[in-house]
Parts: C-alpha cells; structure tokens; sequence
C-alpha cells in the first residue's frame, strides 16, 4: 500500500492510462456515424430551451448572455457527466480490478479522460464565442489554467469518494442522478447571484462548491477577473483532491472487497 502512490506516475500506468482512455474512444465511436456530435447535442439543447426561458427575465441585464448560459450549462454538465461516469464505470471494472494488478486510481482517473476531452471541445466553443464578443484576452487564457487543473482536481476528488461509496450501497449512484439534476438550479447557470435573496445567494455561493469554478472561469470569458473566485476555487480543488484520493487510498481494498 505504501508504494502505491511512487508507482502510480510510472511509464508503465501511463500507458495503461492512454490505452484505456483509447478504449473509451472506440467504444463511443463503435456504429455512430455523428461520433461526438451526439454528445454535444446535450448542452445546445439545454442552451436552446434555457436561453428561450430564461434570456428575457435574467439575461437583459447581462452582457453577451449566450456566452453566460453557455459556459455555465458545460461547466456543470461536465462536472455531473465525470461523476455519473467515474461511479459506473468503475464498478463496471471489477472484473479487471480483481483480476490485474493496474493500480485502481488509473482506472478511475481514466475515466474522467472521455469526459474532459468532450468538455474541452466545448469549452474551446464557449472561447470562440468570448473572441466574437470581443472579451477574450490572452491573460485571461492563462488565468484559466490553475482553476482549469483545479476544476479537474476537484471532480476527481468528489469521483473518488462518490466511486467508494457506490462500491459499499448501490443506492449511492440512483440518489446522486436525482442530485445532480438540482445542481443546474443551485448554481449560477441562468442567473447572476445578486438576481436571488441575499442568504439565498451565500447559500449557492459557500454551500456549493461548484459555484467558485463557475464564476471564476466564466467571468475569464467574459473578460473580467474575480480574485475571490479564483482563490475560492484553488483551495476547494486542493481540498477535494486531498480528501478524495486519500479517502481512496485508505478504502480502496474494502470497496473492491464489498463491491
């Protein structure tokens, strides 16, 4: 257990983890003729209906609002897309789990792999639309990366723990589908914060960890920075990455065991 962490950066699981992600590709792609298009029909479906909802009420008052929406819904539909999969597919992956000695935390991370690749697409859409509006700056770019790795950090924290406690109660995958639908609603996705009451905007805000990531990263697109947003989404990355991997670590064993 102690060489576990010096042995998961090694040459060896780097290319397990390319090889699996490789997999995943093939799987999606197997007799579809659109391939990724499928996927992105998601997110401008949900721009198309909010945008016609929500644009009159909330988004007078917001410039480049279908900048705004957009960002918003593929921020969340990746972070609630990462989690469903990593859940899945890694209790799906039991027989390989049992049966190789690949460390765990390679199949895990290689799960999020397909899902970040999706919302990199989509998020050089939302950038191309920051460049038509005229608010995309090359500083802004570069402020993106930290929350960007941090963002990442962060799924795979809260996948980790979400992943071992689906190994120990099934139930864990069906509550958290009914919980990530709410997540488009208690976050700033169609709405701006000072739109709410004011406890109901501090809830959204430190109640929700998603929320950080969000503003932060959108108000880059939008071509602003928001300091507290940014540090706010640095420590909460940090934080879930730390606890997740190292909650795996310790109940890796128990879950495969309980699975």
């Amino acid at each position: 257990m102690k060489n576990r962490p010096k042995q998961l950066f090694t040459r060896a699981n780097w290319n397990l983890l390319v090889e699996l992600i490789r997999a995943q590709f093939k799987l999606i792609d197997h007799n579809s003729l659109l391939g990724f298009l499928w996927s992105s029909l998601g997110p401008l479906a949900m721009f198309a209906v909010t945008y016609a909802i929500f644009s009159v009420r909330f988004g007078k008052n917001i410039a480049a609002y279908p900048l705004y929406l957009l960002s918003g819904i593929v921020v969340v539909n990746f972070f609630v897309n990462a989690t469903l999969q990593v859940m899945q597919s890694f209790c799906a992956a039991m027989p390989l789990m049992l049966n190789t000695t690949a460390p765990r935390k390679i199949i895990l991370i290689a799960n999020v792999g397909i899902v970040l690749y999706k919302f990199l697409l989509e998020l050089l859409f939302c950038v191309a639309i920051s460049f038509f509006y005229g608010k995309l700056s090359l500083k802004m770019l570069v402020l993106a990366i930290p929350i960007l790795l941090a963002f990442i950090a962060f799924i795979l924290g809260i996948s980790s723990m979400l992943a071992l406690c689906n190994c120990l109660v099934r139930d864990v995958e069906h509550l958290w589908t009914l919980l990530s639908r709410v997540f488009f609603f208690i976050t700033p996705v169609f709405y701006e914060l000072k739109d709410i009451s004011s406890w109901a905007s501090k809830l959204v805000y430190f109640a929700n960890p998603l929320t950080p990531f969000m503003v932060s990263l959108r108000s880059l697109l939008m071509g602003s920075f928001d300091a507290m947003s940014f540090g706010y989404s640095l420590l909460w990355g940090v934080f879930f990455f730390a606890l997740g991997l190292g909650a795996f670590g310790l109940l890796e064993d128990t879950a495969v065991e309980r699975a």
